[in-house]
């Protein structure tokens, strides 16, 4: 069953399923954390409690991949099927975000959580990055749909990328994610000051978090380039990427938590944020130029994999039970990461896949 599951799903890039099982690790045992009895050792807090890289690798996985599949067909034919493209995004994020939505709302309504109609509404629509997410106002059911922010900036982004590949060709759609790269952190601190009821947010809004997309967008948009191919084998020592895993995970947390208070905030908007993008995607380029490896082997290991193609449906589901706020069996660790898999895993069989096959139908060529 198992060997059958991962045939199905792989992927002609190789370890990007494996990115997404680190991504996903990273949001799991960061959420994981609250529900512990005893506090972790601070280096484990440094390390490995960050919920944000791991959603800032999905956002360029995300970016890359949709901007190589969309490049692809553009090389081929010359033009890209928008209404194939929006069709099979439908396919893929609609059901199970959707099916997830509907379980919040029984549980809802029987009393179990309590989540305001207005709530369900903005994540229904994918407003949710534009919401006042940590308003305590809010209530503590705010929880289940907190996660929904980083959905809704990803659906924003479907909106209008492929209409930007489209209408400036690839050379000038490159320059656009490069200007939005540089121009972005400078658009946060705008906000921080001037809108000031907005800081929560500030890496939620398209406006003004989408940089972390545009990184994985640019690395599609060059990776076939001979330059980045020369650069790449330049930098063909391990010693780089692991130089830049060691910045991402450690350096750059560190820098900011020695800075002074008011001036960690511009370092982890600004010039953090952007070195962080940038070490992440050329750990990704890098793996998908050497993916025999070590490193690549074992994101290519079945476990990897596994996790990796489960991970859309894990991101929907711990939300449910990596939270004090599940007071139930359902929410005590470790107990609580077993449910969450359960969950992912009838998600994937029964709502992921049935679509998914469904979504062939509107590939490239067909």
């Amino acid at each position: 069953m198992i060997r059958a599951f991962l045939g199905e799903m792989q992927t002609k890039l190789p370890c990007i399923h494996g990115l997404r099982a680190i991504a996903i690790l990273f949001v799991l045992v960061s959420h994981a954390q609250f529900t512990l009895s005893h506090p972790l050792p601070e280096w484990v807090y440094l390390i490995f409690i960050r919920a944000d890289l791991g959603v800032f690798i999905f956002f360029i996985l995300s970016g890359f991949l949709i901007t190589y599949l969309l490049t692809s067909e553009y090389a081929a034919s010359g033009t890209v099927n928008l209404r194939n493209f929006y069709l099979r995004r439908v396919l893929r994020i609609f059901p199970a975000f959707y099916s997830y939505l509907l379980v919040l709302a029984g549980l809802a309504a029987f009393g179990i959580i309590p989540i305001a109609l207005s709530h369900f509404i903005d994540a229904f629509f994918f407003l949710w990055n534009y919401k006042h997410l940590w308003d305590p106002t809010n209530g503590p059911g705010i929880w289940y749909l907190g996660h929904f922010w980083t959905l809704s900036l990803e659906e924003q982004f479907y909106l209008l990328w492929p209409l930007t590949l489209l209408l400036l060709k690839l050379r000038r759609a490159a320059w656009v994610a490069l200007a939005l790269i540089i121009i972005m952190p400078v658009v946060r601190l705008v906000t921080y000051f001037v809108f000031p009821e907005s800081r929560g947010q500030l890496m939620m809004m398209l406006h003004t978090g989408a940089d972390a997309l545009m990184f994985g967008c640019l690395l599609a948009l060059l990776i076939r380039h001979e330059k980045m191919n020369r650069l790449l084998e330049q930098l063909k020592k391990p010693f780089w990427p692991v130089a830049a895993a060691l910045f991402a995970c450690i350096g750059s947390p560190l820098t900011a938590a020695c800075l002074p208070g008011h001036v960690e905030g511009g370092y982890s908007n600004t010039l953090g944020r952007s070195l962080t993008g940038l070490s992440v995607t050329f750990i990704i380029a890098w793996l998908l130029k050497y993916p025999d490896c070590a490193v690549g082997r074992f994101l290519n290991s079945r476990p990897m994999l596994h996790i990796g193609v489960l991970s859309y449906s894990l991101y929907l589901w711990q939300q449910l039970f990596l939270t004090p706020l599940n007071k139930t069996w359902t929410g005590e660790f470790p107990v609580n990461l077993g449910c969450a898999y359960v969950a992912a895993l009838l998600c994937y069989y029964l709502v992921e896949r049935p679509f998914l096959k469904l979504k062939q139908n509107f590939a490239f060529g067909r």
